[in-house]
């Protein structure tokens, strides 16, 4: 019974986040393609059993340091109780202990530009991202827009996890982002 009121929570905060993005397309934002929200770990991905939650993106599910930042981004739009977990397995175990336990809300970030890869290392590449922050998602999954620039640049690195060999984020964004 606990697992599907969760399952409803998940699926309200999505739905008001959806709602909300909408609304914001329409609101003066430039517009430069919709915002990628919810549990996905892209677009065209498509939940064929509403009761049952999307899989959680996951360090090992990229194939290379650009496409693991951009899951990073996805996985703070998982549950609001599972926040710190799901983003927690994309970060180093170093940046992983800095990491806030919780946040205000969410910065969600319209992404502008994906930076090439820079290799600093043969196991560490930087990769910036820019972009703009449309609105800041509270715990109630309210969004309240707001415009700033937006601008990081991502420290990735190739390491060893139960899993196997990952990229995983040294340098996070400070607080929780979506895009």
């Amino acid at each position: 019974m606990a697992e599907r009121t969760r399952n409803r929570g998940v699926w309200a905060v999505t739905a008001a986040m959806a709602a909300s993005l909408t609304m914001l397309s329409a609101c003066g934002v430039p517009d430069s393609g919709v915002p990628v929200v919810a549990g996905s770990p892209g677009p065209g991905v498509v939940n064929e059993q509403p009761d049952t939650p999307m899989p959680l993106p996951r360090p090992e599910d990229a194939n290379d340091s650009a496409q693991a930042v951009k899951l990073y981004f996805h996985a703070a739009s998982s549950e609001w109780t599972g926040l710190h977990e799901q983003v927690g397995h994309f970060l180093t175990p170093r940046a992983r202990s800095v990491m806030p336990e919780t946040a205000p809300g969410i910065s969600v970030v319209r992404v502008t530009s994906w930076g090439a890869p820079k290799v600093s290392a043969p196991d560490e590449h930087l990769i910036k991202v820019k972009g703009e922050v449309v609105g800041e998602l509270s715990e109630q999954g309210v969004l309240q827009p707001t415009r700033r620039s937006f601008s990081h640049t991502f420290e990735v690195r190739y390491q060893q996890t139960a899993e196997g060999l990952v990229w995983l984020v040294a340098e996070p964004p400070t607080g929780y982002v979506i895009s």
